[in-house]
């Protein structure tokens, strides 16, 4: 995604810690193909033709999303989500810790951060050594490696699998390790 496309929609990075103790009866496997499902569903009850979601990482306790939207209404998106999964996990009470953090992203230069952060997260929960060996994330899906069974609701916005070599170099860099900008990657 180039800085002059980043300006026609809304971009926002949500995360939430999961609450639910029903939540932790099962396996991160299941959760992630239930979380697939969930954002394909919102996706098609919403009437927003500009929703896209760009990258997301399921964890043992929380998750991260990365979307994109034409609307100003991403609390109500958020309060779907929420409500779409609690059927698939067939619960009453809230899933989603309060208040629901809906952070808009009103610079590129966020959004890139986000991004990174997002990718990031199991790598620095110590859970694997590549960001890209997660299985729990949409960069997975984004390039082939996990199940082709799954359904991809993701539109990755830098277009990793065009370049995954260079593109992965720079998600997988410390913030420290200025060797190589984003902006080297086109």
């Amino acid at each position: 995604m180039k800085q002059q496309k980043f300006k026609r929609q809304r971009y926002f990075h949500f995360t939430t810690k999961i609450v639910h103790p029903k939540w932790y009866d099962y396996n991160l496997s299941r959760h992630w193909i239930d979380f697939l499902t969930t954002l394909d569903l919102v996706q098609k009850r919403r009437e927003d033709p500009g929703l896209t979601w760009h990258a997301g990482v399921l964890m043992s306790n929380h998750i991260h999303l990365l979307f994109s939207t034409d609307s100003y209404n991403e609390h109500s998106l958020v309060l779907d989500l929420e409500e779409q999964w609690k059927k698939q996990l067939e619960i009453k009470r809230s899933l989603f810790q309060r208040p629901l953090p809906c952070e808009p992203l009103e610079h590129f230069e966020h959004f890139k951060m986000a991004y990174k952060y997002i990718y990031r997260n199991p790598v620095e929960a110590r859970m694997c050594n590549r960001a890209e060996d997660y299985a729990f994330s949409s960069l997975g899906l984004i390039l082939n490696r996990t199940q082709p069974s799954l359904r991809n609701p993701f539109v990755d916005p830098f277009e990793i699998i065009h370049d995954p070599y260079r593109r992965l170099r720079w998600i997988n860099a410390l913030e420290d390790e200025r060797q190589m900008s984003f902006f080297e990657l086109y």
